[in-house]
């Protein structure tokens, strides 16, 4: 038997809050998206209404004694970042909250057991092992059963259920994206709820149904594969704008994490999976990591999925208009804001990847060189590492090449050494900072006090130079002081007639 004496109630409370879902949500993503890091390929859901549980029985590797120890150790965290898109087995850790308890049983190779868990105080989580129930269906597996205290818990209803793993994971379940996703899952992945197998999430007849290549700017491998399509009438809120994910996981779905909006918002849809992103996924893998380490890549990624979309949507006639009043308000900040940073990222690198620039003189300052003449996917380390088989084989192009050559892709590297970061101002009376970065966007707050007295005083565009000063300096590493940067930024500003 075992036990941990801490707040554990607050411990799980808290790790909940740090998703930007539902409790009833966290507890299906993370229980398949553990199932998928295990190596399942098979994941069956049961709903029994009149037993009050919920359980999913995978084929994955299971755990050795070590790791079914280490499993009920809530303040574990199990997995490295950027190797799976689980985190440490918080699918059956947060059920804890709302369950009378959980039974987990694990098969892997000899080892079999099976635990039963309870929160039983605020303070007391203790945990037993009970004779397996012969639940995992092969040689390896894990199956988790949460039996519910109250009947009326979203997760004794298999519609939710369904409609979660459609909405979470809906690149696992078009067929014409399992050939990327074999990267990751060679065996495929199939998830079912109470025998059913669970359908792709209905869009309705798609006009202009359109594939999507992404690759990085100036990189001819292939860093992605999707589709964009518009439906004749709204689609549903989950359905709405561009999924992007990582090893068949939705991390992000709407139109403001990508920086562009069509005319139509509402009737247009598309997914894109990157395996690679899932290097940058945060620790509750509910988002991308945007320090000054991981930015660069984060930017690079996104640009590429940008130069892939918006082609479409123009030949769609679904591109916005021109931007609002409060963009074209900042134009001069924004050109001024260049030419100040144009003396300044020789020494400030790290900056580059806002403006989408490449630094002459600098590793992959060429666009093309060294890129190879053929098609391939671009992986990360770690997804790589993660990948079965033989590395050349995991780098083969996995859909049909994308049309264009090595011309058109010069081209569009050209195109992408565009600056790209824009300055607008908004009113955000409920929002404390003077300014905020925004993906490529820096938003300057006009309710803030500061402005106010900046407008008074004729100091405006010192008060905007501070705000983009400010808002850059943090994405510098530890060993670049900020006062550095921001003193070097505003002597410049001043030079350049700021």
């Amino acid at each position: 038997m075992g036990e941990t004496r801490i707040e554990l109630k607050h411990l799980l409370e808290d790790l909940r809050d740090a998703y930007p879902w539902s409790e009833d949500e966290i507890v299906v993503t993370e229980l398949i998206a553990n199932a998928l890091d295990s190596k399942a390929s098979r994941l069956a859901f049961t709903v029994d209404v009149a037993a009050q549980t919920l359980a999913l029985a995978d084929d994955g590797r299971g755990m050795t004694a070590k790791g079914l120890k280490s499993y009920h150790d809530i303040a574990a965290t199990t997995k490295t970042r950027g190797r799976g898109i689980g985190f440490a087995g918080v699918g059956s850790k947060l059920a804890l909250l709302s369950a009378d308890h959980v039974v987990t049983e694990t098969r892997h190779g000899r080892y079999h057991r099976a635990t039963r868990w309870c929160l039983e105080t605020p303070r007391r989580a203790p945990w037993h092992y009970v004779p397996p129930r012969g639940l995992v269906p092969g040689p390896t597996g894990t199956a988790v059963t949460i039996a519910f205290r109250d009947r009326g818990s979203p997760l004794l209803k298999a519609s939710f259920v369904e409609r979660t793993i459609q909405e979470h994971f809906q690149a696992l379940l078009l067929p014409q994206m399992g050939e990327i996703l074999r990267i990751a899952y060679p065996k495929g992945v199939a998830i079912s709820v109470n025998g059913r197998p669970v359908p792709p999430p209905e869009t309705g007849d798609l006009a202009d149904r359109t594939v999507l290549w992404v690759r990085a700017p100036g990189v001819r491998r292939l860093a992605g594969y999707g589709f964009v399509g518009r439906a004749p009438a709204p689609l549903a809120d989950a359905l709405t704008g561009i999924a992007v994910s990582a090893y068949g996981k939705t991390i992000k779905r709407g139109w403001e994490w990508l920086g562009i909006t069509p005319r139509n918002p509402a009737t247009v849809t598309g997914l894109v999976e990157v395996p690679q992103l899932v290097e940058l996924l945060n620790t509750s893998k509910s988002d991308f990591l945007k320090d000054s380490r991981n930015l660069p890549r984060y930017y690079r990624l996104r640009k590429g999925i940008q130069a892939a979309v918006e082609p479409v949507l123009k030949s769609m006639g679904e591109l916005a208009a021109p931007p609002p009043a409060r963009d074209r308000e900042a134009g001069d900040f924004g050109r001024r804001f260049e030419r100040v940073l144009d003396g300044l990222l020789a020494d400030f690198p790290e900056l580059s990847p806002l403006l989408g620039r490449r630094l002459a003189g600098r590793p992959g300052a060429d666009a093309g060189e060294g890129a190879p003449e053929e098609v391939r996917l671009e992986l990360g380390e770690a997804a790589a590492a993660e990948s079965a088989g033989p590395p050349e084989k995991a780098s083969e192009p996995p859909v049909p090449p994308p049309p264009g050559g090595p011309d058109e892709v010069a081209a569009s590297a050209r195109r992408s050494r565009r600056p790209t970061m824009k300055i607008v101002f908004a009113d955000e009376p409920d929002r404390e900072e003077m300014a905020r970065l925004e993906e490529d966007t820096i938003v300057v707050n006009r309710k803030h006090p500061a402005w106010s007295q900046a407008r008074g005083t004729g100091d405006a565009d010192y008060h905007v130079a501070v705000c983009i000063a400010w808002v850059l300096a943090e994405y510098l590493p530890p060993e670049k002081p900020p006062r550095r940067f921001i003193d070097r930024f505003l002597a410049r500003w001043g030079d350049t007639g700021g």
